[in-house]
C-alpha cells in the first residue's frame, strides 16, 4: 500500500493523523495506486493550521492527471491561507468557491503552456472545518459522506453524465452504476474556462466523521459496507486502511482514496 504525498510536503508521508485542528478534532489520510492502474492519480490535503481537508481524482494522459489533483489541491490550500485571516468568521463558503476557481484557472494555464496536458483535468472535493460547521466545496465525483449515529449520508452528488440522467428521470441508479459511460464528468476542474461549484454549509455534531473518497472506493465497495467499515473501529488509521482494502479485495479497478475527520 502506498500513500500520496501531502500538500505542499512532498518528501513527507501522507499518511498521518492530526489530533489538534480544533480541539478533539483528528484526522487521517490514505490513497493507493489500486491493483490495475500503474500510476496513482489520485491526491489529497490534510492541512490542520485551516481546517482544509481535500480529496482530488485526477483525468488526462501521460501522468497529466497527477499533475492536475495535486495542482489544484495545492492551490486552493494556498488560496485558503492567504485569506484566512480576513475571511468572515463563520463564513467560508465564498472563499471555497474562489479558490477552486482560481485552481481551476491554474490547471487549465498548465495545460496550454505544454501540449502533453491538454484536456487534464481534476475532481475535487473539500472540506473546511470551521468553529461549529463545516463548509463542503464540490466539483466531479469524489464523495463526501457524513456518519452520524452509524449512518452514512451521502453529501454530494456526483457530477457525471449517468447521475444527470437518473437526476432527470431517464436512467435507474442500478442502470447507472453499470452503464459503460458511468465515469463520463460533466464537471471538473480545469477542463472549462467557467466552472460551477457545488457547495454546501452544514453544522456539526460531537462524534461526527466525515469521509472524503474518490470513486475508486465509492464505485467499488457499496455503501453498507463503507458504514460497517467506519463503524468497526473508532481508530481512523485503521478505518482507512481497512476502506482501502476493501476496494482492493474488489478488484481494485482504480486508483483509491480516503480522508477520514472527526469532529469533537
Amino acid at each position: 500500500m502506498s500513500s500520496s504525498p501531502a500538500t505542499r510536503l512532498p518528501s513527507a508521508p501522507a499518511s498521518r493523523v492530526v489530533r489538534q485542528l480544533l480541539p478533539q478534532t483528528e484526522a487521517f489520510g490514505l490513497s493507493d495506486v489500486g491493483l490495475q492502474r500503474a500510476s496513482n492519480e489520485d491526491a489529497y490535503a490534510i492541512v490542520p493550521s485551516i481546517g482544509f481537508f481535500a480529496v482530488a481524482d485526477g483525468v488526462g494522459g501521460n501522468a497529466a492527471g497527477e499533475v492536475a489533483s495535486r495542482m489544484a489541491i495545492d492551490v486552493v490550500a494556498s488560496t485558503i491561507e492567504d485569506a484566512a485571516a480576513t475571511w468572515p468568521q463563520g463564513g467560508g463558503d465564498a472563499l471555497f468557491v474562489r479558490a477552486l476557481r482560481e485552481a481551476n484557472a491554474a490547471v487549465r494555464a498548465s495545460a496550454s503552456r505544454d501540449r502533453a496536458r491538454k484536456g487534464m483535468g481534476t475532481t475535487l472535493t473539500g472540506l473546511l472545518v470551521l468553529e461549529d460547521r463545516v463548509v463542503i466545496a464540490h466539483v466531479g465525483d469524489s464523495r463526501a459522506y457524513l456518519l452520524r449515529e452509524r449512518r452514512l449520508h451521502q453529501l454530494t452528488e456526483d457530477h457525471t453524465l449517468v447521475n444527470a440522467y437518473v437526476q432527470a428521470g431517464v436512467m435507474t441508479r442500478e442502470a447507472a452504476a453499470v452503464s459503460e459511460v458511468r465515469n463520463l464528468l460533466v464537471r471538473a476542474v480545469g477542463l472549462d474556462e467557467a466552472i460551477e461549484v457545488d457547495t454546501r454549509l452544514m453544522g456539526v455534531e460531537p462524534g461526527d466523521v466525515l469521509l472524503l473518497a474518490s470513486d475508486g472506493l465509492h464505485g467499488v465497495v457499496d455503501e453498507h459496507d463503507i458504514a460497517a467499515t467506519m463503524l468497526g473501529t473508532r481508530d481512523l488509521t485503521r478505518a482507512a486502511a481497512r476502506l482501502v482494502e476493501r476496494a482492493n479485495d474488489a478488484g481494485g479497478p482504480d486508483n483509491v482514496t480516503v480522508v477520514l475527520v472527526r469532529l469533537g
